[in-house]
């Protein structure tokens, strides 16, 4: 299990000052594995016991549990970096991207979608709005298109236009762009849906949304270089509309059952 898997399992124990210090520790993974529990808590300007706390609601029996986790963290990330092998990363990756999800989440995900007036969606980057746009020629054989912002500019436009019954999906790789955090909070004041997909961590577009969906970061080696592919990505919106389709296809069935008695 990765750190942000367990801070995502022990997220609803966790306060201000918990998420202050992980986002410090994530922001320094690099040096954490070489760092005593001092210079940790210096950097996170926190005490020393306060870094115990916190070992102890993510699970651990105390930081020296927390630190040799680390460390294999550590290690772990530079055996994928060293030593990239494709097919095992992706296997790996795309596993962990399907176990994050809730099944009775992607149900009443579902049934959100399909009680929806209008969705509409934005994406934070150039893939994520490819993505989104494949999501949305899915969902458009059941007459659930996702009307998308091109920019966040178009938020006046949608603002004017949505109620509490309709839905919106953002997909981000960070999930912490904050430039669309005025148009999430207007949209969670008018009670429209959120539907969050964003990479496996901590983020706060996902503390905004009524539904969290997450994919494993798929990073592969270029020239030296790690960057991202959107395959674990568009496997979640892959299984969105797929379960979308099986929900449709069951309440089809369930009304010829109940019109045949």
């Amino acid at each position: 299990m990765t750190l942000e898997e367990i801070i995502n399992k022990h997220f609803n124990k966790l306060n201000e000052n918990d998420l202050y210090i992980l986002r410090n520790m994530l922001d320094n993974w690099d040096m954490l594995s070489e760092m005593n529990i001092k210079k940790i808590s210096e950097l996170c300007n926190t005490s020393t016991a306060s870094m115990h706390r916190l070992a102890k609601k993510l699970g651990f029996s105390g930081f020296i549990e927390f630190k040799f986790f680390l460390k294999g963290q550590r290690n772990e990330v530079n055996d994928i970096a060293m030593e990239l092998n494709y097919e095992d990363v992706l296997l790996n990756d795309l596993k962990i991207t399907l176990d994050s999800i809730n099944k009775k989440n992607m149900e009443d995900i579902c049934a959100t979608i399909y009680h929806a007036n209008n969705l509409y969606g934005y994406g934070t980057g150039w893939k994520q709005t490819i993505a989104l746009q494949t999501l949305s020629n899915d969902l458009m054989y059941y007459h659930k298109p996702i009307i998308q912002l091109r920019t966040l500019a178009d938020k006046e436009h949608v603002l004017s236009s949505v109620s509490s019954n309709d839905v919106f999906f953002v997909v981000s790789l960070s999930g912490n762009t904050k430039d669309i955090e005025p148009l999430l909070n207007m949209l969670k004041m008018k009670g429209v849906k959120i539907i969050s997909i964003t990479s496996l961590k901590t983020n706060f577009i996902a503390s905004r949304a009524d539904y969290s969906l997450y994919f494993k970061k798929f990073e592969t080696l270029s020239n030296g270089i790690l960057h991202w592919s959107p395959i674990t990505l568009n496997v979640v919106l892959d299984y969105i509309s797929f379960s979308y389709a099986k929900y449709i296809s069951n309440l089809r069935h369930n009304s010829i059952s109940e019109s045949g008695k």
